[in-house]
């Protein structure tokens, strides 16, 4: 055996016994005598790969891809190489040529499917990991990468039993035990998801994936200070991840006990630290700046589907096309729906933008020439708002989403509800500058709203409280604040809604019992489907309010179906509490908006004693929405001011709102 052959062996024997720094050793070595070697250099590369050294393997692969590009293995190596240096549009073209030439390995088929979930391609993700999976059953990495496919993809059942799969094969490691988790969270087994991500990390405390998988479940289940503390050190594990940050920041403000001061303080960190590290845009020389031209307006959301924003924006779309406005969507979900055809009908350009990276999601806006570009989801789901670090629209604002700052100077206005925030109130809390609408929220019903129904009370002799807000939203502050008012009315009930785990349950009802209200009173419903939770309305003639941060979605839906909330907005309170108290003043009914505790309970007593008027409230209420809907639908304040924030930046000026 020639000394060549022989090394090569030794690298393979390294390389099968785990010890690739050797491999990588004795073949760098040899590479200086046998540079021509395709055979040599592959195992190099394949060293480097076992040791995570993306960079060197990379180059390695394309030295031998240059001698011989028909080596599937090869282009294989080099996908997996691209993948982990996030060039994933590279990576798929590699694995490509590597099934073109041996399209029945399965191993290829399986990065390949990781690759696109990584690329947010979830539905050919979806297809490769199944078609890995009929080479190769016993494939840990496939059932994974189709597990993460599913869950993404809105189908969280069938993903557990892929994921169930994936963790009992061997070669499973915590990837696809945190994976599971999640899983699990989503099909309402929080409680297990919870007991495995906590053993996870345990053993594997660099998982950062599962201290952030970890945070999120206890948010869902309502335990924010948890969610709080493991949210911060996944921030403090990678300052660079987005996701990260903004999952931290929704969460500050659910808090019951963070200061609006240090809630505002987090935000303004993640805006200081992502306008250093994202390349700004260029300073949009090709815009004419002609202050009377038709203006195209960009929307960047993730919910442009069955989604409560999807209710207020279309008809903001209709009334700024009917203006003269171009209107272009950017949808960032890695999903659509019905919904989502419904507004695409309503734009003049529509982009799935899920997949793209941030630079190239700017250039995009910056290729179709937006003048004015709106984010609508803040520090929500599927939100890029480090595109908007980059500035690629010159006039950019934020609204709708989120109710709190996003941080970024990079984003000029911050569109509020005057109702909830009236002038000087509330702008300490904003890198923005607060642009205040006498009419804010267009909110669009289904088409199919049920009817509204006899006031509860009548057949029940006592008033039914309730609340439909997600667990996340039933602090203890807000239970404290309900148990008030059921001990001034002991007669009433109270109906809470979404409360779907066994852990969630039990930790309400134990706050309930702590404030001293019986768990007989308290009824606690599941999460259900649209329709249900409107048809649910039937069994509530009030509902109350949560703190800190309060309903919205659920305030509006309320009033269509004929049932007031009782709102909760103490005075210098953000706006994450007051802007369901905004829609109740904007629909005309002040006297729902309790400034205080007391206030919340008199409110409450009232209504209860006077069950003609909350009678005559509840069947006049949709007749009352419907008219301010048509005062909207026909109010000129929106596109009055977007063509002022227009011209002021032709004129190289701020816009100043009159107040």
């Amino acid at each position: 055996m020639d000394e060549l052959c022989v090394v090569t062996d030794s690298c393979r024997q390294f390389l099968l016994a785990g010890r690739p720094a050797d491999a990588r050793r004795l073949a760098g070595r040899a590479l200086t005598s046998h540079p021509g070697s395709a055979r040599l250099r592959h195992l190099y590369a394949t060293a480097c790969l076992s040791m995570s050294d993306w960079g060197e393997a990379e180059t390695a692969l394309r030295v031998v891809l240059a001698q011989d590009g028909g080596k599937a293995q090869a282009w294989d190596h080099l996908g997996v190489a691209l993948h982990h240096q996030r060039r994933h549009g590279q990576a798929r073209d590699a694995f490509e040529r590597s099934l073109t030439l041996a399209a029945g390995v399965a191993t290829t088929w399986s990065n390949a499917a990781s690759n696109a979930f990584d690329g947010g391609l979830y539905a050919e993700a979806l297809r490769c990991a199944e078609r890995a999976l009929e080479l190769d059953d016993g494939l840990a990495p496939a059932w994974l990468a189709k597990g993460n496919a599913l869950l993404a993809l809105a189908r969280p059942r069938e993903a557990a039993l892929c994921l169930e799969r994936a963790v009992a094969l061997p070669g499973a490691g915590p990837a696809e035990r945190s994976s599971l988790a999640m899983a699990w969270s989503e099909c309402g087994r929080g409680d297990e998801a919870v007991e495995m991500l906590q053993d996870l990390l345990v053993t594997h405390p660099e998982q950062a994936d599962a201290r952030f998988n970890l945070a999120l479940v206890h948010y869902r289940a309502g335990r924010v200070r948890a969610a709080l503390d493991l949210y911060r050190a996944a921030v403090g594990q990678d300052p660079d991840n987005a996701a990260a940050w903004s999952a931290w920041l929704f969460a500050l403000t659910h808090c019951d006990d963070c200061a609006p001061e240090e809630v505002f303080a987090a935000h303004r960190r993640f805006g200081q630290h992502f306008a250093r590290i994202s390349a700004r845009s260029r300073r949009h020389e090709h815009l004419s700046r002609d202050p009377q031209r038709r203006l195209r307006i960009g929307f960047v959301s993730g919910d442009l589907r069955e989604h409560p924003v999807a209710r207020f924006i279309a008809p903001v779309w209709r009334l700024l096309r009917a203006a003269g406005f171009d209107i272009v969507a950017y949808h960032t979900a890695p999903f659509e729906d019905g919904v989502s055809g419904e507004l695409r009908a309503l734009t003049d350009g529509w982009e799935s933008v899920h997949a793209l990276d941030d630079g190239a999601l700017a250039h995009l806006v910056e290729a179709d020439a937006i003048d004015i570009l709106f984010d609508l989801s803040g520090h929500t789901a599927y939100n890029r708002l480090p595109v908007f670090a980059r500035r690629p629209a010159p006039v950019q604002i934020s609204w709708m989403g989120y109710p709190a700052t996003t941080g970024l100077d990079a984003i000029d206005y911050r569109l509020v509800n005057a109702h909830a925030l009236p002038p000087d109130e509330g702008d300490a809390w904003f890198t923005e500058r607060l642009i205040r609408l006498r009419l804010a929220n267009a909110f669009e019903p289904p088409a199919d709203l049920p009817a509204v129904t006899p006031l509860p009370a009548r057949r029940n002799g006592a008033v039914s409280f309730g609340s439909f807000a997600r667990a996340g939203k039933v602090t203890p502050a807000t239970i404290a604040l309900w148990s008030a008012v059921l001990r001034a009315l002991p007669e009433s009930r109270m109906i809470v809604g979404g409360m779907d785990e066994a852990g969630v349950r039990d930790r309400i009802a134990a706050l309930f019992e702590g404030e001293g209200v019986p768990a007989t009173r308290i009824e606690l419903r599941p999460r259900l489907s649209r329709d249900d939770y409107l048809r649910a309305h039937a069994d509530v003639d009030v509902l109350l309010d949560t703190t800190p941060y309060s309903g919205g979605t659920s305030v509006s839906y309320g009033l269509w179906m004929g049932v007031p909330t009782i709102a909760f907005a103490p005075p210098g309170a953000p706006l994450h509490q007051r802007h369901g108290a905004g829609m109740l003043a904007e629909a005309g009914l002040p006297e729902w908006i309790a400034g205080g505790r007391e206030a919340f309970v008199e409110c409450a007593v009232r209504a209860s004693a006077d069950l003609p008027a909350l009678e005559a409230l509840r069947h006049g209420l949709r007749a009352r929405m419907l008219a301010l809907r048509t005062r909207q639908s026909r109010d000129d304040e929106l596109p009055v001011i977007l063509r002022r924030m227009w011209r002021a930046w032709c004129a190289g000026d701020v816009f100043e709102a009159p107040r």
